[in-house]
């Protein structure tokens, strides 16, 4: 299911609560040192916990009539730690992915596919968050296997920082996947570095809007520039009705070093005919 959808269709979502500490109780469970749980794919015993612990989570969902957010194991694989544990060169993000959305096709269309990421260092220790720049450098790799890999969803979860969650959320807000942050909060309501999460909230929310800004092209045929021949701008517009176009004009003429020439192609015969006057006024 994809998440869009199930916004739609439902008021309520359920989201998988924590395989790792599940799993970490387990005697017959060894988590890799560097990687966490995102390595137990790749043993046949350790796989088939896993699994028997995400099919827990989708079936009490499916007990309820709900959708469930299920989420692939890779909390702890960003390049770099992957890079020192014994599965460097294994596509341990794309695997761990390909095995969750294994689980959900075989429960059926309720099922939306996600993945974690995590920080830098310890979730609990602030002062081993990298800033902003050195963030989006470490983690990006990680955030980029997982937009292509096809998830619905990344969720960067237990982040002790600011910094590091908007090195974070710049790079998700470019992923082109939907993104959530989570963050250890103290029950003062500050983060770990001391950042009250109201304003933790609002910083990240200006960047992701400054972004957003930052990419936007403009609306086609709303005063498009096309192109430039001989030093005269040409200019495209949509504006097919007398205020319209005498807003354009008005605009280009603001802008203009020199004369505006006007084009007109009209929409429909009987718009031009009923308001002839309307349109000769505009271009006046």
């Amino acid at each position: 299911m994809i998440l869009a959808q199930a916004l739609a269709r439902h008021d309520t979502i359920l989201a998988e609560g924590s395989v790792y500490e599940l799993l970490r109780r387990d005697s017959r469970v060894s988590f890799d040192p560097d990687i966490a749980h995102a390595g137990l794919v790749y043993d046949d015993l350790l796989r088939t916990l896993l699994a028997e612990v995400h099919r827990e989570y989708i079936r009490i969902a499916n007990e309820a009539g709900l959708p469930i957010i299920a989420f692939a194991d890779t909390w702890r694989a960003s390049e770099e730690r992957i890079a020192r544990s014994r599965f460097a060169g294994r596509d341990v993000n794309g695997d761990n992915v390909r095995f969750i959305r294994g689980l959900a096709e075989e429960a059926g269309d309720d099922v939306i596919v996600a993945a974690y990421t995590g920080p830098r260092g310890d979730g609990y220790q602030p002062d081993q968050a990298p800033r902003r720049d050195e963030a989006r450098t470490i983690h990006a790799a990680q955030i980029e296997a997982l937009a292509m890999s096809g998830v619905d969803l990344i969720v960067a979860a237990t982040l002790p920082s600011l910094e590091e969650a908007r090195g974070i959320a710049s790079l998700l807000a470019r992923s082109g996947v939907a993104w959530m942050l989570s963050f250890v909060v103290r029950r003062d309501g500050t983060l770990l570095d001391g950042t009250l999460l109201g304003e933790a909230i609002s910083r990240i929310d200006d960047d992701s809007i400054r972004l957003g800004f930052s990419r936007f092209g403009g609306v086609k045929r709303r005063f498009t520039k096309v192109g430039e021949v001989g030093g005269v701008t040409i200019i495209d517009d949509y504006g097919h009705h007398p205020v319209e176009i005498k807003a354009v004009l008005a605009a280009a003429r603001e802008g203009a070093q020199g004369r505006v020439l006007a084009v007109v192609q009209p929409h429909r015969f009987t718009r031009l005919r009923d308001l002839m006057s309307e349109f000769q006024a505009a271009f006046n």
